[in-house]
């Protein structure tokens, strides 16, 4: 009968160990066995609850046997586990998630910088055919009534549609300019004739590229020039 009773405890004792060993074995497998994980696991298989109450073995209802027991605790330590690799999955989708908002953002700036250089080139065209268009009218009329509609804009803007016409036509215009009783006009017709004397808007554009690249370039270059 004693021996019957050791060989009884010492096969619970067995399944408990085999059981303890399969859960810290699969926990250790995947990554996941840390010491929260390994008192868990110790707590289900001395029958304690997770509020750290104990939970006497000889609370069990006596009709369980002794592998009914085993598989219980088993299947406690299995759903540790699941638990463990729920948590795994959802720090991988948060870490998934992260890099795809990278990936979004500069997928973004690329789009921003590809827009402006597209606006860009259809703000230069537009501008381009604004002013060819401008300088088309302005030849079809009189030149008092050209002189008007060129108060009605800029100097910049006057100099670019000018630059483009006929000599004879832009003398006859500024000659309206010079003719006139209005002073402003007088004033406009001098600068515009000075603008075109130097070369206009065009120069200055150049004049400020020029400008900006030497102050860009390094002091050793500036010693060589």
């Amino acid at each position: 009968m004693i021996r019957t009773l050791g060989l009884l405890i010492g096969v619970v004792a067995v399944a408990t160990l085999l059981a303890q060993g399969v859960g810290v074995g699969m926990l250790w497998y995947r990554g996941q066995l840390s010491a929260e994980s390994i008192q868990e696991i110790s707590s289900i298989l001395k029958g304690e609850n997770q509020d750290g109450d104990d939970v006497e073995l000889g609370d069990e209802p006596e009709h369980l046997s002794t592998s009914d027991v085993t598989k219980d605790r088993s299947m406690r330590i299995l759903d540790l586990i699941a638990r463990e690799n729920e948590l795994s999955r959802l720090k991988n989708m948060l870490a998934d998630d992260a890099e795809r908002q990278l990936a979004g953002g500069s997928d973004f700036k690329k789009t921003k910088v590809y827009f402006e250089e597209e606006l860009k080139k259809f703000n230069e065209k537009f501008t381009s055919e604004s002013i060819e268009q401008a300088r088309g009218i302005l030849k079809a009329m009189p030149p008092e009534e050209a002189t008007k509609n060129l108060m009605a804009i800029d100097l910049e803007d006057n100099i670019l549609i000018l630059k483009g016409m006929a000599e004879k036509k832009i003398a006859k215009i500024l000659e309206q300019f010079a003719a006139s009783n209005d002073s402003d006009q007088i004033e406009r017709g001098q600068k515009i004739f000075a603008e075109i004397s130097r070369g206009g808007p065009r120069k200055k554009l150049i004049d400020n590229a020029l400008e900006k690249i030497s102050q860009n370039s390094s002091p050793a270059e500036q010693q060589k020039q």
